[in-house]
């Protein structure tokens, strides 16, 4: 049995880790470097600092562990996260990518795929990025078995929460609404 533990973005870890696993999971407590700077939030301390050497694997969450023991990163857009153009927190993010212990770099999309490539298209070593990136979408449980229709006079109502109203995809739905 192998002892994962799960790290990072906490709100990223109930649609991504596994539901029924033959591996013990444990979750670090929380633990965020933006507080410090923000570009930090882009290193993840949380295993490191939480967890005896026990364990055999950390899942890390939109956010690079700093470690020698195996890990992979799941993300949604940017990897790094919170770095800009240059920087050297992103430098030092980048090349931890590219060490072995890094297993795979894990994309929630196609989308999120694509933004790393673009995000990441000025790095010389973006291919041997590429060789460890896979997408897996998260791991929703879907309720239905086929999807729900509209007639025309039906009104449809949408709610977008959060803050990043067009990356969820309000302008595509405001574009379709005015056809």
């Amino acid at each position: 049995m192998v002892q994962v533990v799960l790290s990072g973005n906490r709100k990223m870890m109930k649609f991504n880790s596994s539901r029924d696993s033959t591996h013990k999971i444990s979750s670090a407590l929380p633990f965020t470097m933006k507080n410090i700077w923000y570009p930090l939030d882009a290193i993840d301390l949380g295993a490191y600092l939480n967890f005896d050497r026990g364990y055999h694997l950390i899942h890390s969450f939109n956010r690079i562990p700093v470690t020698k023991k195996i890990f992979l990163v799941t993300f949604e857009g940017h990897l790094p996260m919170l770095c800009s153009r240059g920087s050297i927190v992103k430098k030092i993010m980048r090349e931890r990518l590219l060490l072995d212990n890094c297993s795979k770099i894990i994309a929630m999309s196609n989308y999120a795929k694509q933004e790393f490539i673009e995000y990441n298209k000025d790095y010389i070593y973006l291919n041997n990025l590429l060789n460890k990136l896979e997408v897996i979408h998260p791991n929703i449980v879907i309720k239905t078995n086929e999807p729900k229709t509209y007639s025309k006079n039906e009104k449809l109502h949408l709610v977008f929460i959060g803050n990043a109203f067009a990356r969820k995809g309000g302008i595509s739905v405001l574009r379709l609404a005015k056809k």
